[in-house]
């Protein structure tokens, strides 16, 4: 639109920057939580240690990297207490 319009000012571009931004914030904000699970490695070994033995918990978090919904689980507290004490992961 704003080649066929002829224009790259800032007030134009409002409204894509407002949709990209609306499309992508959460996941970048998701993503940047992820990678902050890095600084407690004692966190991060425990869950690749789970996973390495149980195989629905592995494509569990292999669909995560795919869909944000369920990538959003990984930053709930209640998802790293359900491997602690579920007998099943």
């Amino acid at each position: 639109k704003a080649v066929q319009a002829g224009r790259f000012d800032a007030a134009f571009q409002q409204p894509y920057d407002q949709a990209i931004f609306r499309r992508l914030w959460p996941e970048l904000k998701l993503s940047y939580r992820m990678q902050r699970l890095v600084n407690y490695p004692w966190l991060f070994n425990f869950v690749v240690r789970k996973a390495n033995r149980n195989r629905v918990l592995r494509e569990t978090i292999t669909v995560m990297f795919e869909d944000i919904d369920l990538r959003d689980r990984l930053r709930k507290p209640s998802f790293y207490f359900q491997l602690l004490f579920s007998g099943k992961t």
